[in-house]
């Protein structure tokens, strides 16, 4: 074909593409105008949320957020703007709409619309309006799409309930999730943000609390909305986050020694830099993110950050999580499905810490056994059985997310701690803690899930007694009404499945992992009497961070023998955490696990200020408070020691090189941060009190 004749010539494929977007338009007009409900338009809207007409999208927002056939709550309303907020209000409605481009006459009307939806909207709620609170930003898009002042408030209204996440303030809810979420796929990414002490509370609430309005160009945000909302998924808006942040991996880790004031400012801004035809891909890859992580933590954060009236509880504290937990209803789905149906499907490889013994009385279908003590007790095989595992997790394909299981009862939950502190230090992908424990899945599968466990001979899943688990002389009925399977016949399914892997290691792994040999040999767990007898060599010097770790006269802090725990307990005061560790002379605060005397882990913080180290321990029935349970003057802190095999396990010894009267234990997961501004702390002081004398 000539150059002349190809001129002017326009693409059948296009024209054929324009002709059904037109037609498609044409049957959202008409449905808009039946006033059709939300599933219907999701279903119309589902390939063509990219060509939903400028005239039409308010319209279609109003039926995502149930407020079509709302009535005007305005209507009776005085107009007066009385509320105590008035001057804030009216100076950030001016400045918002500012950024309208539209003719300065129609910009003060905007501007009034404004400040009276926002008015009625403190008045009619009895709230306080501020700046930050994003309620500006979100109305400004709103105001943009020309409606009326009651259009305007009903979707102000359905927005802040429905979308916009409670507790949007510094170390609130939000943000530690969005911490775990960014763990669970980037854990290189989310190590970096935590050593730069970079939280997500510090670039996150800007994009949580307007929607990513005050960060993106309106008519980037607008389609962004069209998609967040017709999807109908709150939760969307923290992959939305989460894939911003992503994308941005490489820039923000090559900043290592870009100021941490700058590179916060650096993460602000990267929404800025999306544009209009980039919102349908990064739409898409967030919704593979969700897709790709556990679902269960919709259930348990849905209510405490979307849900009517006063936030609920979560399942413990969610600023001390380890890593994301995982609820048996995902795992029990997985075990059931056993492949995944679909690539964004989540499939679990379960790892269960607990003892040989009990994983040998009954387990999950198809997990793997790895004894938390092993990490403590042989360091070396430790490594081996973890390097078996990844090869294997590698030969199932290396899509499986990590699972890990242990008894649900503190004390060995704490071992299995550090198998995953371990996995997460590596970098892993998709690592997960099974919420409640084996103890919790007992409970569950007595009643839903009675083909998933395996036992072996006639006895009894071995679960620590606790308040849901069955009594040893209770069997549950998923397990009696189990005919046991014999070892030869598991091992030949297994055997089947690995026919052609000829490593003997890996051989020699699955056999120990799948059926484990318990004669001969007792497994249990490390006591706090199991230490070595060996001693640090010297007494100097002052810090010994990543040395063997020498016996002490006293762990758990000093107290008289004939004082009791309750009446210790008794006299201490309690203090609420986020108010305590926000306090003015604070410089630091570190979550971390207590080892006590008798071996158990509670939850604690080292709050670390100029002159003196605070140590509180979370009160388990009541979240958020703590008991103020010791402070140590920093000059009385005369060793700091860590396991070499275990460098998170921090030992802090008081009193004078001389004579070391008390120590404490803590199992702090960013040890090296913590020891390093303690250390620098106590060399400040040192170097005051030398001054002073």
């Amino acid at each position: 074909m000539d150059d002349s004749e190809a001129v002017g010539e326009e693409d059948p494929n296009v024209e054929d593409c324009q002709e059904n977007v037109a037609d498609w338009e044409e049957q959202l007009r008409s449905a808009l105008k039946e006033n059709t409900d939300y599933s219907s338009l999701h279903e119309l809207c589902a390939d063509h949320t990219q060509h939903i007409p400028d005239d039409l999208r308010f319209e279609v927002w109003k039926v995502a957020l149930g407020v079509a056939r709302k009535p005007d709550a305005m209507a009776n309303w005085d107009g007066s703007l009385d509320c105590l907020d008035r001057d804030a209000i009216s100076a950030q409605c001016s400045t918002q709409a500012e950024k309208l481009q539209i003719p300065d006459e129609e910009r003060a009307a905007v501007a009034d619309d404004m400040k009276s939806v926002l008015t009625f909207f403190c008045k009619s709620r009895n709230v306080r309006f501020r700046p930050d609170n994003g309620w500006a930003e979100l109305l400004l898009l709103i105001a943009s799409q020309r409606c009326s002042r009651g259009d305007m408030y009903n979707v102000l209204y359905a927005l802040t309930h429905k979308y916009v996440p409670r507790e949007c303030r510094r170390d609130g809810r939000p943000f530690h999730l969005f911490r775990l979420l960014l763990l669970y796929h980037e854990p290189e990414l989310c190590a970096f943000l935590d050593t730069r002490r970079i939280s997500p509370d510090r670039y996150l609430q800007q994009w949580l609390r307007g929607l990513f309005v005050a960060t993106c160009d309106l008519e980037v945000v607008q389609s962004m909305w069209d998609v967040y909302l017709l999807e109908a998924d709150p939760f969307l808006i923290f992959f939305l986050a989460l894939v911003t942040l992503v994308n941005a991996k490489d820039v923000l880790m090559d900043g290592q020694d870009t100021p941490r004031s700058e590179l916060v400012e650096t993460i602000k801004s990267i929404p800025c830099q999306l544009e209009q035809d980039d919102i349908d891909d990064f739409c898409l890859l967030a919704q593979h993110y969700a897709a790709r992580t556990p679902q269960s933590f919709r259930m348990d954060y849905h209510a405490p950050l979307f849900g009517p009236g006063k936030p609920s509880a979560i399942h413990g504290p969610i600023s001390q999580a380890l890593c994301l937990p995982v609820g048996l209803t995902d795992l029990l789905t997985s075990v059931r499905r056993r492949t995944a149906s679909s690539e964004d499907a989540v499939g679990y490889f379960v790892v269960d810490c607990r003892s040989v013994d009990q994983f040998n009385r009954g387990h999950l279908q198809g997990s793997f056994h790895l004894d938390a003590v092993l990490m403590l007790q042989d360091l070396n095989e430790f490594q081996e059985k973890v390097a078996g595992l990844q090869a294997v997790h590698k030969d199932r394909g290396g899509s499986e997310h990590w699972c890990f299981i242990s008894s649900g009862v503190e004390e060995s939950d704490q071992y299995m701690n550090m198998v995953v502190a371990h996995f997460l230090q590596r970098y892993v992908l998709y690592v997960s803690i099974a919420r409640g424990g084996y103890a919790a899945l007992m409970s569950q599968m007595a009643s839903k899930a009675q083909d998933l466990l395996e036992c072996e001979g006639d006895e009894e899943p071995a679960v620590d007694v606790v308040t849901a688990a069955p009594q040893p002389d209770q069997e549950p009925a998923a397990v009696q009404s189990q005919t046991p399977k014999s070892t030869g016949s598991m091992m030949g399914r297994f055997m089947g499945a690995m026919r052609d892997k000829t490593s003997e290691m890996r051989d020699r792994l699955y056999q120990s992992m799948q059926e484990p040999d318990s004669s001969g040999s007792v497994s249990r767990h490390v006591s706090h009497n199991d230490r070595s007898s060996r001693r640090y060599r010297n007494s100097e010097p002052l810090f010994s961070i990543g040395g063997e770790e020498e016996p002490e006269a006293t762990v758990g802090g000093s107290r008289s023998a004939s004082e009791s725990d309750t009446e210790a307990a008794a006299r201490r005061p309690t203090v609420e955490i986020d108010a305590f560790c926000h306090r003015a002379d604070v410089s630091h605060c570190f979550g971390c696990s207590e080892m006590k005397p008798d071996g158990y882990m509670v939850p604690a913080r080292l709050v670390l200020t100029q002159a003196r180290l605070f140590i509180l321990r979370e009160l388990p029935d009541r979240p958020g408070w703590a008991q103020l349970h010791s402070q140590h003057p920093l000059i009385t802190i005369v060793k700091i020691t860590s396991k070499k095999k275990y460098p998170e396990l921090i030992t802090l010894r008081f009193g004078t090189l001389k004579n070391i009267v008390s120590s404490q234990r803590f199992l702090i997961p960013h040890a090296k941060t913590a020891t390093e501004a303690i250390k620098a702390a106590i060399m400040k002081e040192l170097e005051r009190a030398e001054l002073s004398t």
